[in-house]
């Protein structure tokens, strides 16, 4: 699991995962829920390697298993 800032930068460190060679998909605010949904359950299954998203668009994700959390950058807020 991989935090980043901004919704650029999620899509901009997906890519450059998926381009080395691992399943990376990013969630942040723009994407529909039904889309954030089935990114997750992506994830979940482990059909995804790595999720990267911005602290807000990963409130609340509870994934069982998950090894490692990258903070890439620091947080808007404090929070």
């Amino acid at each position: 699991l991989v935090f980043v800032r901004t919704r650029e930068e999620v899509e901009r460190t997906a890519r450059a995962i998926a381009e080395e060679g691992m399943e990376a998909a990013g969630i942040s605010g723009d994407l529909t829920q039904d889309a954030r949904e089935r990114v997750l359950d992506r994830f979940r299954s482990g059909k995804l390697a790595v999720l990267v998203g911005t602290d807000v668009a990963a409130r609340g994700i509870d994934v069982p298993g998950v090894t490692h959390v990258f903070n890439l950058g620091l947080p808007m807020s404090s929070e």
